[in-house]
């Protein structure tokens, strides 16, 4: 009966995993933005946190009915013309604001996180469920443009977002949808750019990543106009031991589930498809929700947080006015790192195990570029993959150089404490060396290292290969380039 109802119960999960932009973005940008800000280590895993829950509680059972609902309206769907949209986005700043300030005159730190997280998962998921990059596309030279809908007069164009699930017919107000409303859909089709694997992926990702700063901004006001010791606190937030420990376990279940979820359609949800493994979520899920439940789950599974939050959205109450925010101008260039290439190498001898004894290798990458890393999806049971990763770092445009370190691991291991388990595979020629390690020269594009010379696009990229007597020896083939933000 318990295995029965552990089956039910993680069913009944998986579709909380394909309505938002995939987990990985949202974890990367988070930390993007709050680092760069001066949050300290622990907040931006709070935030992490947070912003997944947002998802993770839209429609599993083990939180209430009326929570599922309120949460399910945090996510820009279901909006289908320019005057919706603009109204939830009133009622959305208006919500954020009132909920801050709460927490700011109860000096509530880890509530505040829990608003950013929630606040910063909603925002994102505008740029990923709307038509906007489409109204809004790269200059002519490639440079990402960052009007964001805070920062914009209201365009011409008519916007909308995408009808999810597919079958609705009943939109949140309650009206019929729009018989020619454009389906949200999944990775291979629908407006969504969710992932990389989907259109204009990453100029949704440049716009969410401005529209984030712009929300912390607003955010630090808020704070500043009911108690001006407050934001340094939320940047410098102390826990005790064990508060430490259970973040991080909830670290780990934003990876591992989101990573392996497999079923009713679903094949993993971080950063892609193709990483979902049955034996693993099953594995690790249940262990997760029965373990002692943190407060940072609490705030969303039991808080009054998504009842604040999502007040008077979708309803045809107009929305307080706010005032339109003036440009940013982040003066950041956008490091675009694409891996075009991951394959086992065929020299392995008849004494020599392969990557994987049991199969096919299951690769997965974990890039840093400057000081942010960057864990890319699991291709599970492939000997060879054509363009399987995506990475977008920012960086100041005044800056010269970044360092980038590539390393590739097969994964093995459904519990480990860290990713670093898993075996390491080969990609670099050089004897008793694993990874690649180089130079991004942001002046010219040329890179200097373990690889050197000029890669900026796929038809130009470079190839590595492990070499004897290294084990695990795999080929990998990438190209980096980079374009300004304006």
């Amino acid at each position: 009966m318990q295995k029965l109802f552990s089956s039910l119960l993680l069913l009944s999960i998986l579709s909380s995993f394909v309505c938002a932009f995939d987990t990985a973005p949202h974890f990367d940008l988070t930390r993007s933005i709050m680092q760069e800000r001066g949050f300290n280590d622990s907040s931006i895993k709070i935030a992490q946190v947070e912003n997944w829950l947002t998802d993770y509680y839209s429609s599993t059972p083990t939180t209430s009915k009326e929570n599922r609902a309120n949460l399910e309206k945090l996510h820009f769907d279901n909006l289908f013309t320019t005057a919706e949209i603009e109204n939830n986005w009133g009622w959305l700043i208006n919500n954020l604001k009132v909920a801050t300030q709460k927490a700011a005159k109860e000096d509530k730190p880890q509530e505040m996180l829990a608003i950013i997280g929630i606040g910063l998962h909603a925002t994102q998921d505008f740029y990923s469920h709307s038509n906007w990059v489409e109204t809004h596309p790269r200059f002519p030279d490639g440079a990402f443009q960052t009007a964001t809908f805070l920062s914009s007069a209201l365009p011409s164009e008519n916007l909308f977002t995408g009808k999810y699930p597919a079958d609705r017919k009943i939109g949140f107000d309650g009206k019929p949808v729009p018989a020619d409303a454009k389906i949200h859909g999944d990775y291979q089709d629908g407006i969504n750019h969710d992932s990389p694997v989907r259109p204009n992926w990453a100029e949704a990702y440049v716009f969410s990543y401005t529209a984030s700063l712009e929300l912390l901004q607003l955010f630090e006001r808020w704070t500043d106009e009911i108690n001006p010791n407050f934001w340094k606190k939320i940047q410098q937030i102390k826990l005790n031991a064990d508060e430490t420990k259970k973040l991080d376990y909830d670290l780990r279940a934003v990876r591992n589930i989101s990573m392996w979820v497999k079923g009713k359609g679903a094949d993993g949800h971080w950063k892609g498809d193709k990483s979902g493994v049955a034996r693993f979520f099953d594995t690790f899920t249940p262990k997760w929700i029965a373990s002692s439940t943190s407060v940072f789950v609490k705030q969303i599974s039991e808080g009054d947080l998504p009842k604040q939050l999502s007040q008077n959205l979708y309803s045809t109450n107009p929305a307080p006015k706010f005032s339109k925010l003036s440009q940013l101008s982040p003066k950041k260039r956008a490091i675009i790192l694409r891996t075009t290439l991951i394959k086992e190498t065929d020299d392995v001898s008849l004494l020599e195990p392969k990557i994987d004894p049991r199969g096919k290798a299951d690769f997965y990458s974990v890039t840093k570029i400057g000081e942010q890393i960057y864990t890319d999806r699991v291709l599970q049971d492939f000997s060879e993959f054509q363009n399987p990763w995506f990475a977008i770092h920012f960086v100041d445009e005044s800056m010269s150089q970044v360092p980038i370190k590539i390393a590739v691991f097969d994964e093995d291991d459904t519990d480990a404490d860290g990713f670093y388990k898993d075996d390491v595979c080969d990609i670099n020629p050089a004897k008793g060396k694993t990874d690649l390690d180089f130079l991004f020269n942001l002046k010219n594009g040329s890179v200097i290292g373990d690889i050197s010379g000029f890669y900026p696009n796929e038809s130009q990229s470079f190839t590595a290969t492990g070499s004897k007597p290294d084990k695990n020896r795999a080929k990998i083939g990438a190209y980096i380039t980079q374009f300004p933000l304006r």
